[in-house]
């Protein structure tokens, strides 16, 4: 038995933790499905932790309903908040569409289709490595190294490599209050990326989302297995949300830096998030060369699925190519998963 899908329901056991990764998997590598299908966290399954799983009682269980509120501010969690209305999510999506308009000085990444790639002055024309990470709090800018990956620009500049810094902002305050203070020139840049891209950008991404939650609902309606046919109505819904669209958000701004900068290496976290693999796919789109990396940064556990599992081939270009681990256990985990 692996947990609970709350305090509640019944456990789930192995067998059924499985099936339910196969399907999430199998929707993921469907030949006909769009590929931003990938930009939804939920289909991403982390672990077997309790919390997580009671993510997936209303398919695992058609009569669960999970209605305790959460307020936590991890990406994935916030798609698991299943007593937030949709409208909630939607004004969402209006807030950062107003932003769009409103801090339109800020937006220092361009849209394909409004002209050249816009960048800041960052003082460099090629960066060798481009790192994603987050910036978790403000007062982290104060400092030269990186919450999650140390003073690892610091020791690449010695080897002679220039590097890029890209923040993802998880501190609470709006990218523009923050950009001027985050932004480094030089061979150690740094760059807070912005919350919302132009008007039109951000209306396109809801559109791929729209167009795939009608692929999802026509695919739910063909479906004669019940089991499936919930999955399906499930991702549907959540398809719509404010992570998918950040996914696919994070996805463009990647891919805009790394045809302006041309890094030779791409590295991010690794902690089996959808956004990592947003991340990755975005720069081989700019450059199919582009060496990409993870770096694990969370405990691996016997049933870390997300982790331990690629999505080649049925989704090309969304994992890893090398991975850096934080010791020789999790390294032989992963290297025998």
């Amino acid at each position: 038995m692996l947990g609970h899908l709350s305090p509640h329901c019944a456990v789930i056991t192995e067998v059924e933790y499985q099936r339910l990764t196969r399907a999430c998997d199998e929707l993921i590598g469907r030949p006909d499905a769009p590929q931003e299908i990938a930009a939804v966290p939920w289909l991403h399954i982390i672990n077997e932790v309790p919390f997580i799983l009671s993510a997936y009682s209303d398919v695992l269980q058609e009569t669960v309903r999970i209605t305790a509120r959460m307020h936590q501010s991890n990406p994935f969690v916030s798609v698991r908040n299943l007593s937030q209305h949709p409208a909630y999510h939607f004004a969402q999506f209006m807030k950062g569409f107003v932003r769009s308009f409103y801090y339109r000085d800020s937006r220092r990444i361009g849209h394909p289709g409004l002209g050249a790639p816009a960048l800041p002055d960052l003082g460099l024309a090629k960066a060798d490595v481009v790192i994603v990470t987050w910036l978790v709090n403000r007062n982290h800018l104060d400092g030269t190294h990186d919450f999650y990956f140390g003073e690892i620009q610091e020791r690449l500049k010695k080897r002679g490599l220039s590097t890029l810094l890209l923040m993802r902002n998880q501190s609470g305050f709006h990218s523009p209050e923050l950009q001027r203070k985050a932004l480094r020139k030089g061979s150690c840049a740094r760059f807070l990326l912005p919350d919302t891209q132009s008007p039109r950008a951000e209306v396109d991404y809801l559109i791929q989302m729209l167009r795939l939650r009608i692929y999802l609902r026509t695919l739910a309606a063909k479906e004669p297995v019940p089991y499936r046919r919930r999955l399906y109505l499930k991702v549907s819904e959540l398809s719509v949300l404010t992570p998918g669209l950040q996914n696919l958000r994070l996805h463009q701004q990647v891919q805009t830096v790394c045809r302006k900068l041309s890094p030779s290496v791409v590295m991010t976290l690794y902690e089996g998030h959808a956004w990592e693999r947003f991340v990755w796919h975005g720069a081989r789109e700019a450059n199919p060369q582009t060496l990409c990396i993870g770096y694990q940064h969370t405990i691996l556990r016997k049933n870390s699925h997300a982790m331990k599992r690629g999505l080649h081939p049925g989704r090309k270009g969304y994992d890893p190519d090398v991975l850096f681990a934080l010791g020789e256990i999790t390294h032989r985990m992963l290297e025998n998963s």
